[in-house]
């Protein structure tokens, strides 16, 4: 009977934090497709610029809100953006709105030309959350067309 009250109190706390926007992301509307992909209802849970010190400080706040609406079975996105060696490489874990697990990787050169990039999406049994290096992992994931999403 409490059950549906606290589990709607608990998904209002998840939505509160106002975390970083999804700004422009390279040149194929990476942010749009992410939208599109987990729904007007997904817990947004940042996009965070892992190259700059704040963002990464204020990440585990947005690994947290993800693993939460992970395991209340809402859908949600949440995206990093960091630079491995030579290029920028985007990656966002979502539940889509239609129940799937995707993590969808954009990588991209510095000089932001669209056709400099690899863009591949893996769609996941499950997901499992790393609490120590707060690390989103996908399970028993398999590669769909770019173009499907």
């Amino acid at each position: 009977m409490y059950l549906p009250f606290i589990l709607s109190l608990s998904s209002c706390q998840i939505n509160k934090k106002n975390f970083p926007a999804w700004g422009s992301i390279g040149d194929i509307g990476f942010a749009m497709n992410i939208n599109q992909l987990a729904g007007d209802h997904a817990v947004d849970c940042g996009f965070f610029d892992l190259k700059s010190k704040a963002e990464t400080s204020n990440y585990a706040e947005g690994y947290h809100c993800a693993e939460g609406a992970y395991k209340q079975g809402l859908p949600f996105k949440l995206g990093t953006l960091t630079v491995p060696i030579d290029s920028y490489f985007y990656q966002a874990h979502l539940e889509s709105a239609d129940g799937k697990y995707l993590e969808v990787n954009f990588d991209i050169y510095p000089d932001m030309n669209a056709n400099h990039h690899i863009l591949w999406t893996r769609s996941c049994e499950k997901f499992q959350f790393n609490t120590t290096q707060k690390q989103i992992i996908g399970v028993n994931c398999e590669k769909v067309s770019e173009y499907s999403w």
